[in-house]
C-alpha cells in the first residue's frame, strides 16, 4: 500500500517540498492527524467534537515542545473551520493537502464530499506523516471498540511507521531496548477522559 504514494505522481504532495515533510516530522516536533469525518448525520461546519479534542491535545501539550497537524477532511468548509480552530485552540502549526484535491464525480460523494475516493488518498498521503497522536471522531464506535475502516487505516500505517522508525533507533542506539513511545488519541471527547 505504501508503494501506491510513490508510482502515483498525483498522490504525492506538491504543496510541500521534502525538507519541510522531514522537518515536520522531526523529532523536535510532535506530529498528530486530525481525520474529520462528516456521516451525513451533521451538517459540514459542526466541528464541535474536534475542538474538544483540540482543547484535551492543547492541555496535555508541553508549551517549549512545536507541534503540528495534519488535517484531513472530505469538505472545504470543515477544513476553513478547522484551520481556525486549530490556531485559536492550540500552538500547533497545520498542514492539508485540500487545495490540491481534485473534486470527484463519484456515486457517494454526497456523504464523503467533494474530494471522495482520490481525495482520500491524497490526504492519506500526508497524514501518515504524524507519529504522536490523532483526532478522529466516532461518535458510535463499532464492536470492539473499532473505528471506521478510513482512519483505521490511518492509524495502522502511522504505526507501521512508528515501530519501524523505532526499531531502525533502537539499532542504532547500541540495542538499548526502549519501548515505542505511546500514542495519543482522541476519538470520542465525551467518552474518554
Amino acid at each position: 500500500l505504501e508503494s501506491l504514494f510513490t508510482v502515483d505522481p498525483g498522490l504525492l504532495t506538491p504543496s510541500f517540498s521534502w525538507e519541510e515533510m522531514t522537518t515536520r516530522s522531526s523529532s523536535e516536533t510532535r506530529t498528530y492527524v486530525l481525520h474529520s469525518r462528516h456521516t451525513g448525520s451533521h451538517p459540514d461546519d459542526y466541528i464541535w467534537p474536534e475542538h474538544l479534542c483540540l482543547e484535551r491535545l492543547n492541555n496535555t501539550q508541553t508549551k517549549d515542545v512545536n507541534c503540528h497537524i495534519y488535517v484531513m477532511t472530505d469538505r472545504p468548509k470543515t477544513l476553513q473551520l478547522l484551520n481556525r480552530e486549530i490556531s485559536q485552540t492550540t500552538a500547533c502549526t497545520y498542514s492539508s493537502v485540500s487545495r490540491n484535491h481534485t473534486s470527484s464525480t463519484v456515486s457517494f460523494s454526497k456523504e464523503h464530499g467533494p474530494f471522495a475516493g482520490r481525495g482520500y488518498w491524497q490526504d492519506l498521503a500526508l497524514s501518515i506523516r504524524a507519529r504522536n497522536g490523532m483526532i478522529a471522531f466516532h461518535m458510535n464506535p463499532r464492536k470492539y471498540g473499532l473505528v471506521r475502516t478510513s482512519s483505521a487505516l490511518v492509524r495502522e500505517l502511522i504505526e507501521f511507521r512508528r515501530v519501524l522508525e523505532h526499531h531502525h533507533e533502537w539499532q542504532d542506539n547500541n540495542d538499548k531496548v526502549v519501548a515505542v513511545p505511546s500514542f495519543w488519541e482522541c476519538r470520542n471527547p465525551w467518552r474518554e477522559k
